[in-house]
């Protein structure tokens, strides 16, 4: 589990980076890159369970990051 999450957010970086800074527009893009890592550090630390829907995961809970940042 924690391999497809990693390889996912490895290959979609930059579409995640462009992500958060269209929808948080006050985000620099060093912050949304911390996000980011932050987010990927937390799921990879979960590990086991299934998700269903990979993407919407990961981009929901890098959207989550990015409010608790503010």
């Amino acid at each position: 589990m924690g391999s497809l999450i990693g390889d996912f957010i490895s290959d979609n970086f930059n579409k995640l980076k462009r992500h958060l800074q269209y929808t948080f527009e006050e985000l620099s893009e060093a912050d949304a890159e911390d996000i980011i890592q932050a987010t990927a550090t937390k799921l990879l630390g979960r590990g086991g369970g299934r998700v269903d829907y990979l993407s919407s995961y990961v981009y929901t809970s890098v959207s989550n990051g990015a409010k608790d940042f503010f």
